[in-house]
Parts: C-alpha cells; structure tokens; sequence
C-alpha cells in the first residue's frame, strides 16, 4: 500500500512544484483509499481506533491552520491526515520527521543562497513525497 501512496504522492509533488496546488481528484482519491484502508485495519484487530485518532492529529491540525493563514495549504494537510491514516504510530513519526526535516533544510538553503525573504512560500508536498519514501525505504528493511 505505501507503494501506491508513494506513486500518488509523486504526482501530487509534480503538481504541487509546476502550480503549487494539488488537484481535489488526487487527494481525494489518496484519502478515500487510505481510509477503507485503515478501516480494513481496525476491523480485523491489526489497528486500533486510538492509534488511528493519534496520526490524524497532526493533519488536522494543518487543516486548522490553512484556514487561518497562507502558512501552509489545505492540499498539505489533507495529504498528511490521508498518510496519517495509512501508517503505524512510528513509521508516521518518521515520515513527519523526514518530511518536515528537508523542507527545513531545503528552506534555510533557500534563504541563504537564493536570499528571499522568509514571506516566499514553497511546495511542501516534494518533501512529503522523500519523506514516504525514505521511511516506505526504512519500514522495508
């Protein structure tokens, strides 16, 4: 399934990059899947309804804060809620630390080198596409 959600997450990334939005189809879509997905999980005994409400909190919380400034899109929490609801506790602490990490990095190198200003606004859905990669990489091992 993290495969799935990786090729998904590569298209959104692409979309995200050229126009810095995210087509509703592809989120919805990505939402939809995980959701049957995690419920699929709860029922037979693999997950359990509290881990679940613990990883959607993070994407809920981004959905709050799109709301009351250009911080972050609603496109990017959406994808984090629908990734929150595929993985494990661990593996989606992971991926948040990666993701969050590289745009970091990514940032202060963009303010350094290319001097904009801390009002320029970048895609954040490419670092959440190497973050599901490198822990999809990490939970394979």
């Amino acid at each position: 399934m993290q495969i799935i959600i990786v090729g998904f997450l590569s298209i959104c990334a692409i979309h995200d990059l050229c126009s810095k939005t995210i087509p509703a189809f592809w989120i919805w879509g990505i939402f939809g899947l995980v959701s049957v997905y995690r419920l699929t999980m709860i029922i037979s005994g693999k997950g359990t309804v509290a881990e679940s409400l613990f990883c959607l909190m993070p994407g809920v919380f981004l959905l709050f804060l799109s709301h009351w400034g250009r911080a972050v899109g609603s496109g990017d929490g959406w994808l984090i809620t629908a990734v929150g609801l595929l993985l494990e506790r661990e593996s989606f602490i992971r991926f948040l630390f990666y993701s969050f990490s590289a745009a970091g990095v990514f940032s202060l190198g963009y303010l350094l080198i290319a001097h904009k200003n801390r009002k320029e606004t970048i895609p954040f859905v490419p670092f959440m596409f190497l973050g599901m990669l490198i822990t999809s990489w990490g939970d394979s091992l």
